[in-house]
């Protein structure tokens, strides 16, 4: 659960973009100086970051929660319910198989019980964290 504080942290240490204007004058040029002898008041625009509000900090624990243990554990059911189906109608009967990171290091054993933990602990999660949502909101 680390690294989804710190994936979290980072993106609120980022902050959100915002557009900001800023009142500007132009001067005209050499070639304009007869048409327009007055500088014309212009906005420059411009990209900066700003802090996320306190609501929005909440929402972004909340989504990466989320998207760790809810849709995490509904990709994982999906996937061992393809693969299995696949392997065992081909006459190789398994069980279990195991997922590995992009990196080669971490591995994690996708069997029955340990699928079956991790979608009773999404199922209590998602109506969880969707109260919590609803909560900010009325706020």
């Amino acid at each position: 659960m680390e690294w989804i504080l710190t994936e979290v942290n980072d993106t609120l240490i980022v902050g959100q973009l915002e557009i900001k204007k800023v009142p500007a004058t132009e001067s005209p040029g050499e070639d304009d100086l007869f048409l327009s002898p007055r500088p014309r008041r212009v906005t420059a625009s411009f990209t900066a970051t700003a802090e996320y509000p306190p609501k929005e900090r909440l929402r972004i624990l909340i989504n990466a929660i989320e998207q760790v243990w809810v849709a995490t554990a509904g990709m994982q059911d999906y996937v061992a319910t393809v693969f299995l189906k696949e392997l065992n109608t081909n006459g190789h009967p398994i069980s279990r198989f195991e997922f590995q990171s992009e990196d080669g290091i971490r591995q994690h054993k996708s069997e029955e019980a340990v699928r079956a933990n991790r979608s009773r602990i999404a199922g209590i999660l998602k109506p969880l964290l969707a109260e919590l949502r609803e909560a900010i909101d009325a706020t």
